[in-house]
């Protein structure tokens, strides 16, 4: 992991998202292409109504 990365960045990414319903953002409501240098360090999780939670976006850095 580089410990030189900034992540007001991405925080604020997850804001805006945020801001747009004032609750948790959708899956539609952020698109990880709008932070490409800390792609590797997102992860996404979502759940349909009834469904199990699932993983669908995790970046090579995360664990």
């Amino acid at each position: 992991m580089n410990l030189d990365l900034d992540f007001r960045e991405p925080l604020a990414w997850w804001v805006k998202g945020f801001n747009k319903r004032c609750q948790l953002p959708d899956r539609h409501d952020l698109d990880p292409m709008d932070i490409p240098n800390y792609l590797s360090f997102v992860a996404i999780w979502a759940r349909m109504p009834g469904e199990p939670l699932e993983c669908i976006l995790a970046g090579e850095s995360f664990r």
